[in-house]
Order: C-alpha cells, then sequence, then structure tokens
C-alpha cells in the first residue's frame, strides 16, 4: 500500500532550509514552526505540483528516516532520535518517483543532483542506505532508508486492530453548553493509527480559556489520554482528541460502542477550573446495557492483588522499557458505582526502599491498564540497576470518592515476584 501524498496524517518531515540568521537547538525540535531553519510537519501535506523534473527512480525514491543532524547551529544526536522514536515519534522524509519530494505548507522536488523546497537548494549524496542532505551552512542531515511497515511499527500504528466495517455517527452531538464554553462532537475516524473524536470548541468569554479532556473511557476502558487546547476571546477551533491503536488492541477493542469524556474548562490566566463535566455517548448506537463489564486478559506470571465485588488489581510484569521510568504493570478494575482511588504507599525493589508513583482515579464501573513508576533517579540513589530487580512490593490503599484519603474501600500489601 502506497503512502497518501495528499494526506500524511502521523507524517513528521524535517526539511534543512537557508536561513544564516536563524539557529535551533536539538531539544526544540519537538516544537518547530516554519519560521526556522528546519520545518517540522504533522498531519496533512500539499500537493508538490505539475512541473516537477523527471528523477531517478532509484536514486531519491522513497521513504527515509532522520538519523541523525550534524551541524554547529543545529544538531540531533542518535540518542535523541531514539528517545523520540520510544515516544512514538519518527521523522522522516518522502521523495515520489515522480520528482516531488512533500513537507507540510512547502512543497520541493528532486532530481540527480539536488534537492529544492521553496526555491532553495540543496546538495546530497546516497552511499548504500545512506543519503546525506547538506545546506550551504554545512549541515548535514543523515537519514536511512526506511519502510512504511518500519514507519508504522515505531509508531504504533497497525492494521486490523479496529473493525472497518463499524459504522460510526456522523451527526454532531453537543456534550457541553456552558456560559464560558461549548464543545461538540463533529464527528469519527478509526484507522490504523487508532480512533480519533473530531470536536468543535467555542469560547464564550471575552478571555482566554483552556478546554480539556482530563479522562477518556472506551467501552469501559480507561484509555491514557490528555489533550488541552487554549481559546482567545471568542474563538472557536475544530480539534481532534485521540487515543493510539496500541492502547485500543491492549483492552481488546475492535469497535468502540460507548465512550466517556470528562472535559474541563479552565481560565486562561489562573488556570481557574470554570466547570468540569462528565459526559457519556454512544458512537454506533449502542445502548448502556449492549456494553459488557471489562475483564482482564491473563498473562503468565501475573499476581491477584484484589479481586471482589469492589475492586480488581492484578499486578501483570515489569516494564523496563517504559518511557516515563521502570514501570511495574497492573491492570484495574472499579466494580462499584461511586468514583475510586487507587494508590500505592512503601514501595520496595529486592526488598530495599524505593521512592515510586502509582495513583490512579477510576470512573464507577471502568478499569484501567496501568503502571506503577519508578523515575531513573530514584533508581539511582537507591544504587539499583534496571536488570537486577528481580522483586517489588508496596501496600495498596483504595479510597472511593474522589478525596484522598477518604472511605477505605480495600488496603493490601503486596510481593510481586515475575
Amino acid at each position: 500500500m502506497k503512502r497518501n501524498r495528499n494526506r500524511l496524517l502521523g507524517l513528521i518531515v524535517i526539511i534543512m532550509v537557508i536561513s544564516s540568521s536563524l539557529t535551533v537547538n536539538a531539544a526544540d525540535l519537538y516544537q518547530r514552526d516554519a519560521a526556522s531553519p528546519f520545518i517540522c510537519a504533522a498531519a496533512a501535506g500539499t500537493d508538490a505540483g505539475e512541473s516537477a523534473p523527471a528523477a531517478d527512480a532509484e536514486g531519491l525514491a522513497g521513504l527515509w528516516k532522520v538519523a541523525e543532524i550534524k551541524g554547529e547551529k543545529s544538531s540531533l544526536t542518535r540518542d535523541q532520535v531514539e528517545a523520540m522514536e520510544k515516544m512514538g515519534r519518527v521523522l522522516y522524509l518522502d521523495f515520489a518517483e515522480d520528482g516531488t519530494v512533500l513537507a507540510l505548507e512547502s512543497s520541493g522536488t528532486w532530481d540527480k543532483d539536488a534537492v529544492t523546497i521553496d526555491g532553495e537548494s540543496f546538495s546530497y549524496t546516497i552511499e548504500g542506505n545512506v543519503l546525506t542532505l547538506i545546506n550551504p551552512r554545512g549541515e548535514e542531515m543523515i537519514c536511512e532508508r526506511t519502510t512504511e511497515e518500519e514507519l508504522d511499527a515505531i509508531q504504533g500504528f497497525k492494521e486490523g486492530v479496529l473493525d472497518e466495517s463499524v459504522t460510526y455517527s456522523d451527526q454532531e452531538e453537543k456534550i457541553l453548553d456552558t456560559d464560558n464554553a461549548s464543545v461538540s462532537i463533529t464527528g469519527y475516524k478509526a484507522d490504523k493509527s487508532g480512533f480519533t473524536v473530531r470536536i468543535h470548541c467555542a469560547n464564550k468569554t471575552d478571555s482566554k480559556v483552556y478546554v480539556s479532556v482530563d479522562k477518556g473511557v472506551l467501552n469501559r476502558y480507561d484509555i491514557n489520554i490528555l489533550a488541552a487546547y487554549l481559546l482567545e476571546a471568542k474563538e472557536e477551533k475544530d480539534l481532534d482528541c485521540s487515543f493510539k491503536i496500541d492502547q485500543l488492541e491492549k483492552c481488546g477493542i475492535s469497535s468502540i460502542d460507548e465512550m466517556i469524556l470528562t472535559l474541563k474548562v479552565m481560565n486562561g490566566e489562573s488556570y481557574e477550573t470554570l466547570e468540569e463535566e462528565t459526559v457519556t455517548v454512544y458512537p454506533t448506537g449502542k445502548k448502556a446495557e449492549d456494553i459488557k463489564a471489562p475483564k482482564w486478559t491473563s498473562v503468565d506470571g501475573e499476581l491477584i492483588v484484589l479481586d471482589d465485588e469492589n475492586c480488581a488489581l492484578v499486578i501483570q510484569g515489569f516494564d523496563p522499557d517504559n518511557i516515563s521510568g521502570f514501570g511495574v504493570n497492573y491492570f484495574y478494575a472499579n466494580r462499584t458505582d461511586t468514583v475510586q482511588t487507587m494508590m500505592w504507599s512503601g514501595e520496595k525493589l529486592n526488598d530495599q526502599d524505593v521512592s515510586g508513583l502509582c495513583a490512579v482515579k477510576v470512573l464507577p464501573g471502568t478499569c484501567v491498564y496501568g503502571s506503577g513508576i519508578f523515575m531513573d533517579s530514584s533508581l539511582e540513589k537507591a544504587g539499583i540497576k534496571e536488570e537486577d530487580i528481580k522483586k517489588m512490593s508496596a501496600f495498596v490503599n483504595v479510597y472511593s470518592g474522589d478525596s484522598v484519603p477518604g472511605k477505605i474501600i480495600a488496603d493490601k500489601e503486596f510481593t510481586f515476584i515475575p
């Protein structure tokens, strides 16, 4: 399947451009705009036009993944690239066989001698599967030939998780309408990248506000999401709220039949919460009684800590590749009709006290796959290496309601040895 060059959703493209008066730091690559000496694109591209020169299909044509950028004013190390890819961010360039190159807000061409973007030319060399682009300042962007399959794997894209035969509502549905703001769902999109809720936000006030989605629950599974949008006075915006495909696959979700969203509106200056509301919608037309109570998918070596009419907690393994630190994966289910907060305390690794982080608020009748986290700094302070961790223990408390401490639903000490 050839990648769509007019709607490169999820694409991040970096093109080196001439700008002797501007500088860039590698850390700034996460927030790039067209005024900097790099163009960083994410989402839809634009057509390159019909005046492209003929190109050798055995040359640049294809996908190239950025591996490194070398320069006095601009740099990106291989370690930084690897860290970004672990977060699902991949930097790459797309060259078509017709001699065009695509970047957001910019179109370009290429031939056997140069790459041209917005009228500026860059020399390049190809040695095997390594491409080096060189700008007039002598900065080098080193790329390696890649495939759509590799890029999809890095970004977590996967075919066959969501049922393509499912039809989602195309009717606009208002889910928040107050004196301060309104939010409407205008559509849904399900593909190999995940599930996207298209929303329209309107600021009704004369000052800035933030509209955020603090919690998203699909088919009673709490899916990790945090989306916040800044709206200027009286401004309206069309925005996307997305759920990643790997999380949907983890929960065994192929069709999103029920969606619970917690919306919050905050003052744009003081961050004071103006209102907070939790709403439930049914994108496929099903009813609440059609949604089955969630269960966990068992894994070898898991530890069932709690499992009764109130809640369930199952420890399912270590996760040393968690981007936040050393993770301990768990499944938690709230089986009551009130909000619950589950927390760990007194954490130990290999019988040694090590400060960890685990606290989650779970809506009534819903569940979550999550991770307790031990930060690298905590492991370093304790003198423990990740590869040496063989045992983890903690004390779990489950509270009823939003406040902590509150009424205790359950408390238990556990020790996990995978």
